[in-house]
């Protein structure tokens, strides 16, 4: 599959899409129908900057979060979540991130 492009998503994107942003080195973000539109708000400030490689994406039945890079799955609270950068993550990743 191709990849998607990074940034926030309104609705829930097919995990497929996901992984394939993870082999070039991003960070998958999913968001449960339990957090607060706040929290979201402070998430899409602090991740979603020029340079980061991250998707955030809504993911109906999960309460909390769970992130996601090449190699490591994880579910943490939000400041765990805000301390994750794609950086950490690029020696993991497959693919070279020039490619994408």
């Amino acid at each position: 599959p191709q990849w998607i492009s990074w940034g926030r998503y309104a609705t829930p994107v097919e995990d497929r899409y996901a992984l394939h942003n993870l082999e070039h080195g991003g960070v998958a973000l999913w968001i449960g129908t339990g957090v607060s539109p706040a929290l979201i708000s402070r998430i899409d400030s602090e991740l979603l900057q020029p340079k980061l490689k991250w998707i955030v994406v809504p993911r109906p039945g999960l309460d909390g979060f769970a992130a996601a890079s090449w190699g490591l799955l994880m579910n943490c609270s939000a400041s765990a979540v805000t301390s994750l950068g794609a950086d950490d993550t690029m020696s993991r990743a497959p693919v070279p991130s020039s490619t994408m």
